[in-house]
């Protein structure tokens, strides 16, 4: 048995405990292991649809509307594509499997980071302060 992390114990919204998990792989030097890599995709759609859904509420349920209504990047599509090319189906189809979530996922989750900053700094910079009081 493990304890439960701080911000799962501490908070009734999993958010700020999939906010962390990706601020700190971000930040850390451990994103390159395979079993992270193949994690995030799922932790970054949930990320995204809680925050989305609060800052976008009339797009809320449509991810891509929701990503839309924030404004265009460039990594806009390759966000899209990445957290769902990778968080849904129920096995592995041989065709659809691609190691390049191996490469994507930290710049990928920089740029989810970067559109949260870009969204609301102040929500942000809370949230980072939040991530570094609670370090497990």
């Amino acid at each position: 048995m493990i304890n439960l992390p701080a911000l799962l114990k501490h908070y009734e919204s999993e958010y700020h405990y999939l906010f962390a998990r990706t601020y700190r792989a971000v930040k850390g030097n451990d994103i390159s292991k395979v079993e992270l890599n193949y994690i995030f995709p799922n932790i970054a759609r949930r990320l995204l649809e809680t925050f989305l859904s609060f800052k976008r509420p009339e797009t809320a349920g449509n991810l891509w509307a929701s990503l839309q209504a924030i404004g265009s990047t460039p990594a806009l599509l390759s966000i899209y594509a990445f957290v769902n090319r990778y968080s849904h189906g129920d096995r592995i189809d041989e065709r659809a499997h691609d190691d390049s979530v191996l490469t994507e996922t930290k710049p990928l989750l920089t740029e989810i980071l970067n559109m949260i900053k870009d969204e609301d700094v102040g929500h942000y910079d809370a949230m980072e302060r939040l991530t570094n009081k609670y370090p497990n």
